[in-house]
């Protein structure tokens, strides 16, 4: 699906509650806004497939899966007084998207509840970006 058609979706679906969107938002925009929006992308789908892991090896909710301690680096650099505006919009209307379950992901991507950058091991799903994928172990 591509973006302008998952943002037609999401004009047809239910809004996610608007703290969910910025948690989500935040982490993609400090872990891959340089990758644009594919990679920011992936960030977010690696917080959503956690917080719906059927499992309950995570939190049930993307802020509490966002803010974990050592999980998502860039969290805690957040300071919103130094943001690229074009970056952060972009990061905050796909995160709607998001979480309204449209599939921003390569269909080789999905499953993948971990992410590195700059490096690669065994098992990776994809790599967008500078960021290599992986499913659970």
């Amino acid at each position: 699906m591509s973006f302008a058609a998952a943002l037609l979706a999401l004009a047809h679906a239910t809004v996610p509650s608007q703290l969910e969107q910025t948690c989500l938002a935040i982490t993609a925009y400090t872990e891959a806004r340089g990758e644009g929006v594919a990679g920011m992308a992936g960030v977010m789908y690696v917080a959503i497939e956690r917080a719906h892991d059927p499992r309950h090896r995570w939190p049930q909710s993307v802020c509490a899966v966002t803010t974990q301690p050592a999980q998502f680096s860039g969290v805690a650099r957040w300071d919103p007084r130094h943001v690229d505006k074009t970056s952060w919009y972009s990061a905050y209307e796909l995160a709607a998207v998001a979480l309204n379950g449209a599939p921003l992901v390569p269909a080789q991507c999905r499953g993948a509840v971990f992410f590195d950058a700059h490096s690669k091991r065994n098992g990776a799903l994809c790599s967008i970006g500078n960021h290599t994928f992986y499913g659970a172990k």
